[in-house]
Formats: structure tokens, C-alpha cells, sequence
């Protein structure tokens, strides 16, 4: 029996021995994996620590702050590497007709012998660097002699800063004038209407509780007048007071004044600054004058033709324009602007490509040959497929004509 008993014993210790190792093995592989979870973690707080501590050692760069999309264009053409070939020019748009500088890339001749200056008008939203037409252009007459000109030309949906209506207060109290009128007492109105709501409501109380009494009430004062005597005596006070310090009491809620419209339209900036650079080339002595409008800057140069109709010289001036983009629409804006005995050469570059340009400068040829128009020439070419190439049919058909339409000429 006690045999039996031993075996029995050695038998379910053997089994509990069996039993128990996979959980042991369990426990272990789970410490172990306990050890290496804490390690792994913390290498997190030191990498995101080294993340901060490299980014906190980065120096903050200072930002410039812009709020006309025009003063962006000219900050980052300067800052470029066209930045040698900047030079500011003024032109009378300022406030009250101050000088304000506007940015302009300027390249001088490669030859010897120079021919003239061309000055470029750019598009709308662009700049005087811009790679289409522009900078092929600007950069390769130079190898022909011409010293070139790119201006920038203010932006026309471009909202300028609104000015300061409201004067900069100087003292505790703001003097009266004819824009801000005396004091109204419009304040002491609405205080009349809320005592009367008091009233009203203290009556209404005064009944309630009268009722509660057995309908004993007493004649109570007639507010009304007291309230008018009360705002009286303080509006005396008031005035009394202001003679006093020899300050006007001012009704701070009167109306504003109407914004003021700005006097300078986008087109007279524009002419502006086209005259500005003009003056410039004349200044370098430069008396060959050609005029490059490239999309909306043919309008300007459209408007520079209308505005000085009959004062300008037959020899020493050409004009290009190269996809003309008129305002008025070919019809309105070419004949009215050049007239009937317009005799300056034009060369009219049309996109081909553009089913929209053709037909438009279709229209412009066929009014040309309508007035006898001797100095106008149109060519059409695939703009849109060569306007970004340095060398191209585009630059290639400028450079002919300005050989042949535009000899060189320059004042000794």
C-alpha cells in the first residue's frame, strides 16, 4: 500500500514537473522580450530629443513680408542673378505725384558700333525677366548692338494699400470739425428709453402689489418729467464742462468718410513708367528707339501711339508687337489710336497657332491696307511652340527687321 502511495506520488510530481517547464519557458521569453521593448523605447525620446535640440539649433532666417504681388516680382528679381542688371528708374505715380522707383533689367551692346535701345513691355502678371519671348529677345539683340531694356509694369488688378483715414490720435480728446459733428445725446435717448422700461415695470410691481394689499395704492411721481430735467442739466453740464478745457464733445459714432478713389489709373502708370524709361535711353544718348509690347503690353504701346498722335518723329522710332492682346478688341482700339496718316514702321508678329490671334490680326492687316498703312508689316508664326527657345524663327524674324526697318542711330 505505501508502494503504491510512493509511485503515485512520483507520478504526479513528474507530471506537474512536465506541466510546469512550457510555462517557466513562457515567463522567461516574456521577460526577455520585456527587456529589449524598454531598450527600444528608449531610444525613442532620444531621437526625438536629438530632433529637437538640432531643430532649436537651427537659427530662424528672417522673413520678408510683401503685400503687392509687383514689390514680390521686384524683391526676387533683385535678389536673383539678374541682380547686376538691375537699375531703378522713377516715374511721377507716387502720393500727391511723389517719385516712386519701379525695378528695370538693362543689358548693354556686345559690338562695337551700337544700333539703338529696345525697350520690352511684358505681359499681364509677368516681369521683366520673363522666359517667355522676353528673355530670349532682350538677351540676344545685344549680339546684334542694341542695348535693351526690360521695365516692370505695374500690376492692373493689383489693390494697393488703402491709406490711413482716421487722424492719429495726438490726445485724450479729438477737437470738432465739420466731419465730426458735436455731441448728439443720442446716448442719453437710449437711457430715457431703458428708465421708461424701469418704469414701466416698477408700475407694473407697484399694481401687482397693490393688488396684494387689497387695492391700497399711492400716487407715485410722474417720472418722465424728472428723467428730461435729469438729461437737461447733464447735457449743460457737459457743454460746461468742454468750455471749461476748451475741448468739443464729439458724437464718436458719426459716419465715415467715403474712401477716396485713387487718382492714377493702370494706364497712365503705365504710360508713366514708359516715358521713364524713354528719358532713360535718352539720357545714354541712345536716339533709335524700339518699342516691344508682348501680349497686354502691346496696349501699352497702343496708348503710348494714341497719346502722342502726330508728335512723334518718322525716323528714329519702330514698334513690334508680338501676340497683341488690344483691350478694345482690333477693330476699336488700332484705327482709333494710329489714325489715317500713321506712317511709323510696325512690324505685327500674330500666333499662327492661336485660332483666336489670327482672326484678330486678320482684322488688324486688312484695316492697315484699308488707311495705307506703308509702314506696317504682319508676319504670322507658331509663337506658342518657340517662345521659350533661346534661338528660334521669333527672335530670328525680330533680328531681320531690325536690320532692315531700323538702322543704327546714336547722338555723338
Amino acid at each position: 500500500m505505501l508502494v503504491q502511495r510512493f509511485r503515485f506520488s512520483v507520478t504526479l510530481f513528474a507530471l506537474c514537473c512536465c506541466l510546469s517547464a512550457p510555462l517557466y519557458g513562457e515567463e522567461e521569453g516574456g521577460e526577455e522580450e520585456r527587456e529589449v521593448v524598454p531598450g527600444a523605447e528608449s531610444d525613442g525620446p532620444e531621437s526625438s530629443g536629438g530632433a529637437e535640440s538640432s531643430a532649436s539649433k537651427e537659427p530662424d532666417s528672417p522673413k520678408r513680408v510683401h503685400l503687392l504681388p509687383e514689390s514680390i516680382e521686384q524683391a526676387a528679381l533683385a535678389d536673383e542673378s539678374v541682380r547686376k542688371q538691375v537699375v531703378w528708374l522713377d516715374s511721377p505715380e507716387g502720393k500727391g505725384g511723389s517719385a516712386s522707383s519701379f525695378l528695370a533689367l538693362e543689358l548693354y551692346e556686345n559690338t562695337p558700333e551700337p544700333q539703338g535701345a529696345v525697350i520690352f513691355l511684358h505681359g499681364a502678371d509677368q516681369h521683366p525677366d520673363w522666359p517667355q519671348v522676353i528673355k530670349p529677345l532682350r538677351t540676344l539683340l545685344t549680339d546684334d548692338g542694341w542695348y535693351t531694356l526690360s521695365i516692370m509694369l505695374p500690376y492692373e488688378n493689383d489693390r494697393p494699400v488703402p491709406e490711413r483715414e482716421i487722424p492719429v490720435k495726438l490726445a485724450e480728446a479729438v477737437p470738432g470739425n465739420e466731419a465730426a459733428p458735436r455731441y448728439s445725446g443720442r446716448y442719453f435717448k437710449i437711457a430715457d428709453a431703458s428708465n421708461a422700461e424701469s418704469s414701466e415695470e416698477g408700475g407694473k410691481e407697484g399694481d401687482d402689489g397693490a393688488e396684494d394689499t387689497g387695492g391700497q395704492t399711492e400716487e407715485e411721481p410722474d417720472n418722465t418729467a424728472v428723467t428730461a430735467a435729469e438729461n437737461e442739466a447733464s447735457e449743460a453740464t457737459g457743454e460746461e464742462a468742454g468750455s471749461e478745457t476748451g475741448e468739443d464733445l464729439i458724437d464718436i459714432s458719426a459716419d465715415e468718410k467715403a474712401a477716396k478713389p485713387s487718382g492714377i489709373t493702370f494706364e497712365e502708370r503705365v504710360q508713366m513708367r514708359l516715358r521713364a524709361a524713354l528719358e532713360h535711353a535718352a539720357q545714354k544718348n541712345y536716339q533709335n528707339i524700339v518699342i516691344i509690347g508682348y501680349k497686354q503690353g502691346a496696349q501699352g504701346l497702343l496708348d503710348y501711339l494714341a497719346g502722342n498722335r502726330g508728335l512723334l518723329p518718322e525716323q528714329g522710332m519702330s514698334m513690334v508687337w508680338i501676340d497683341a492682346q488690344l483691350r478694345d478688341g482690333p477693330q476699336a482700339g488700332f484705327t482709333a489710336a494710329l489714325g489715317e496718316d500713321f506712317s511709323l514702321k510696325m512690324l505685327d508678329l500674330v500666333d499662327s497657332s492661336s485660332r483666336t490671334s489670327a482672326e484678330n490680326g486678320r482684322q488688324r492687316l486688312g484695316q492697315a491696307k484699308r488707311y495705307n498703312y506703308s509702314g506696317y508689316s504682319q508676319v504670322r508664326l507658331p509663337i506658342m511652340e518657340v517662345k521659350s527657345l533661346p534661338v528660334s524663327t521669333l527672335t530670328q524674324r525680330v533680328r531681320g527687321w531690325l536690320k532692315v526697318n531700323a538702322p543704327g542711330m546714336r547722338a555723338p
